[in-house]
């Protein structure tokens, strides 16, 4: 279902999903996870592009607000790149972060000269699109939430069993009492109050501040008796990331797999699940994890 506050929030919550398509011009040697490699990257090419461009988009101005950038990339195993072999990502920009979509896009294509991985290996720019409810434009084209899930949140005309699987493409951190999930918790209430958590935080810095609003959007749903039944098919994964600032190899520890919903009332949550395409699910989100895929 597509609750009134919803429907508000999705309409002016802003966004827009640049997709990097390069081409290597030599021979390259990435690691496993690229989200770290991208992450640092790009905080490279922001503050060569302008030091108050990082400042916004890296800098921590209050406790637990979110970063308003994400970084998609699933391509994981593969980890050596012949020369003329191309590579592809995604930054994704939110709420007034969309602002600064064209110097965004100016660093990206500046950031052409610093290299990936530690040999600094060089590519080419080949291609920068954007994502759109149709598919992906080139050029530059920002959207709103809303017009991701618009389609959904309808009760069907027969009240019968429905179901539908989150895809987790890669590792995903959500915390159950205060640790990592091993494993995705069978709770649909528990799964619903993560979504909108996220999209609260990234809204209340991002969008607009009005405390009682979010307090109102997150009781229409988490005060509602669902008849949603979850089993997960999940498992415990560990990535490895080098961190530059503390020179040493930290573990990411997180869950991969799917996350299935049965019930009647399958339909009311379709549209929560469906924003965590674009918001993603849990935490380091700018190191690309949480990133997911609904199937309807």
């Amino acid at each position: 279902m597509i609750t009134r506050e919803l429907k508000r929030l999705t309409e002016a919550f802003s966004y827009i999903q640049l997709k990097a398509v390069v081409q290597f011009s030599e021979d390259a040697h990435l690691p496993p996870f690229k989200g770290s490699m991208l992450h640092g990257w790009f905080g490279h090419a922001l503050k060569a592009r302008s030091d108050k461009l990082f400042q916004i988009l890296f800098t921590e101005h209050s406790t637990q607000q979110p970063k308003p950038y994400l970084i998609n990339c699933s391509d994981i195993a593969k980890t050596f790149y012949r020369r003329g072999e191309f590579f592809e990502f995604s930054i994704t920009l939110l709420g007034q972060a969309c602002q600064l979509h064209e110097e965004v896009a100016h660093a990206l294509t500046n950031g052409q000269r610093l290299g990936f991985g530690k040999q600094h290996s060089k590519f080419k720019l080949i291609s920068l699109s954007s994502k759109t409810p149709s598919g992906y434009k080139m050029g530059l084209h920002t959207g709103n939430l809303y017009e991701h899930i618009a389609h959904l949140g309808h009760p069907p005309t027969i009240s019968n069993t429905q179901q539908a699987a989150l895809l987790l493409n890669s590792l995903t951190r959500v915390k159950h009492h205060g640790k990592v999930c091993k494993l995705a918790p069978e709770d649909v209430q528990f799964w619903i109050s993560q979504i909108l958590r996220r999209l609260s935080l990234l809204s209340q810095f991002w969008v607009f501040d009005d405390e009682d609003f979010y307090t109102s959007l997150r009781a229409d749903y988490e005060h509602t008796a669902f008849d949603i039944h979850v089993t997960q098919n999940t498992f415990n994964n560990q990535w490895q990331r080098h961190s530059l600032k503390e020179q040493k190899v930290l573990p990411f520890d997180g869950i991969t797999g799917q996350i299935g919903f049965y019930g009647k009332d399958v339909w009311a949550i379709l549209p929560l699940l469906k924003l965590t395409e674009l918001i993603h699910l849990g935490g380091k989100t700018t190191f690309g994890l949480g990133n997911t895929t609904l199937l309807e």
